[in-house]
C-alpha cells in the first residue's frame, strides 16, 4: 500500500469515527425529545384527535425513524475510500470535473453514472454548464495537481499526510455549483 492508499485509509477511519459520534449525539437529542413530558402530550393530544388509521400510520412513522437513527450511514468504508483516492490520490485528476480539456474522462463518467436516466441530456448539460463556470476560459484549473483557488495551508497539510492531488473545492451557498436542470 503506498503513501496516498494509507491517507485515504486513515482519512476515511477518521471520517467514519466523527460521523458515528455526531450520529450518536443526534440520536441522543431525539431519545431526549421524544422521552420528554411536553412531546408525550403533544403526542397524546395528536393521537386522541386522529383515527385508528393515522394513530397506526403515526407509530409506524416513529418506528421507521428510530430504525433508521439505529442503522449506519448508508456510504460503506469501499465506496469512502475510493472516493478519497479519485480526490487525493489522482494526479490531473482524471474522471473528475477538474479534468484538463477537453474532459473526455469526465463525460465518459457522467454517462456511466446518469447515461440510463430519462433526463440524462439535461443532466449532463447542467454538469458541462457547471464545468464552463469553473474553467471559464481556461484550459486547465490544476496548479500543481491541485485546484488552483485551494489554499496553500492546506496543500501543504495534504501532501505532508500523503495526498498527491485535490480534486476538490469548498463550496459555498453562493456557488450555486449545481445549477436547475
Amino acid at each position: 500500500m503506498d503513501k496516498c492508499e494509507q491517507f485515504c485509509v486513515d482519512r476515511t477511519t477518521s471520517t467514519k469515527k466523527h460521523l458515528d459520534k455526531k450520529r450518536n449525539q443526534f440520536i441522543k437529542v431525539i431519545r431526549t425529545m421524544v422521552n420528554s413530558s411536553s412531546f408525550k402530550n403533544k403526542m397524546n393530544k395528536q393521537l386522541k384527535l386522529s383515527n385508528p388509521k393515522e394513530k397506526q400510520k403515526m407509530r409506524e412513522s416513529y418506528t421507521k425513524l428510530t430504525k433508521a437513527l439505529k442503522n449506519k450511514l448508508g456510504i460503506n468504508d469501499n465506496q469512502r475510500i475510493l472516493h478519497c483516492k479519485r480526490t487525493y490520490c489522482n494526479k490531473g485528476c482524471v474522471g473528475t470535473i477538474f479534468e484538463d480539456e477537453p474532459g473526455d474522462g469526465y463525460i465518459k463518467l457522467i454517462k456511466s453514472k446518469f447515461g440510463k436516466l430519462a433526463n440524462f441530456t439535461k443532466i449532463r448539460k447542467s454538469f458541462l454548464n457547471t464545468r464552463k463556470s469553473i474553467f471559464n476560459g481556461k484550459k486547465s484549473v490544476l496548479n500543481d495537481n491541485f485546484f488552483h483557488t485551494m489554499d496553500k495551508t492546506k496543500i501543504n497539510e495534504l501532501k505532508k499526510s500523503g495526498a498527491i492531488s485535490g480534486c476538490e473545492r469548498d463550496i459555498t451557498v453562493k456557488d450555486r455549483i449545481f445549477q436547475k436542470f
